[in-house]
């Protein structure tokens, strides 16, 4: 670096930049991270167990709808 530059970026005694901190593209305030995706627990054989009973319950009430068709 040189003198100019080292003499910019110094910290004053409360911890703050110079006065050319405001010009200074490098000093911009960093974006926050995107958010990470969701993780779902695997449900395994109560899972599937839902998912037959859905099925069958779908499958009764379309037979009570069609029979009165």
């Amino acid at each position: 670096m040189s003198a100019s530059i080292a003499s910019d970026k110094m910290h004053t005694d409360d911890g703050s930049q110079g006065e050319n901190n405001a010009n200074d593209p490098s000093q911009e305030e960093a974006k926050p991270a995107p958010p990470a995706m969701p993780t779902f627990p695997e449900g395994g054989s109560k899972a599937w167990g839902v998912v037959i009973g859905c099925w069958c319950t779908s499958f009764a009430s379309f037979g009570i709808v069609n029979s009165f068709g």
